[in-house]
């Protein structure tokens, strides 16, 4: 699968007019990061942070009608979290909820979501999370849960096209990309 175009969220830092909002403990961090030199770290049990568009005209983002297929992300879990799922929700303008995705699934990362203590990379189809060309995108929130408090930490979000159809099924502890 070959990525054609990509337009970052975060990589190192928001670009594109991209921001984030949360109401627990978000930073920086240089020590944890999957490329790059700097990944989003977020300190929470439960709940989650949301990107969004920081120009006034938040309307003007249509990810299906840029020719984009994907919203991918890589995440890492702290060790001792063995209760971990992931929750995506789509928001568009003005705000309103297009679908929730729950993307524990092993279908959408190269890793079981589940897996502490390892980078695993998310990759949802746009049409997954309800959006079609001609909606115009606010935001999308990242909701990790967990059983315990810990860091995780988020790099490389950002909207993809590919040549291909791509989701992750398992054989045995190994994966396969289709």
């Amino acid at each position: 699968t070959l990525v054609v175009t990509a337009h970052v969220i975060f990589d190192d830092s928001f670009q594109n007019k991209w921001n984030v909002s949360s109401s627990a403990a978000l930073s920086f961090s240089t020590d944890q990061y999957y490329d790059g030199t700097v990944s989003l770290r977020y300190s929470s049990v439960r709940y989650g942070f949301y990107v969004y568009r920081t120009n006034s005209d938040s309307s003007v983002f249509d990810p299906v009608g840029s020719g984009y297929t994907h919203f991918e992300f890589k995440a890492r879990i702290g060790a001792t979290d063995k209760q971990s799922s992931f929750l995506l929700t789509s928001k568009i303008h003005p705000f309103v909820t297009v679908a929730n995705v729950d993307i524990s699934s092993p279908v959408y990362s190269n890793e079981q979501p589940t897996t502490a203590d390892r980078w695993s990379v998310f990759r949802v189809p746009l049409s997954d999370l309800g959006l079609v060309a001609g909606m115009n995108l606010d935001g999308i929130f990242i909701m990790h849960g967990g059983d315990m408090l810990l860091d995780s930490y988020y790099d490389g979000i950002q909207f993809a096209s590919y040549t291909s159809s791509m989701k992750f099924y398992y054989d045995n502890l190994f994966f396969s990309v289709y």
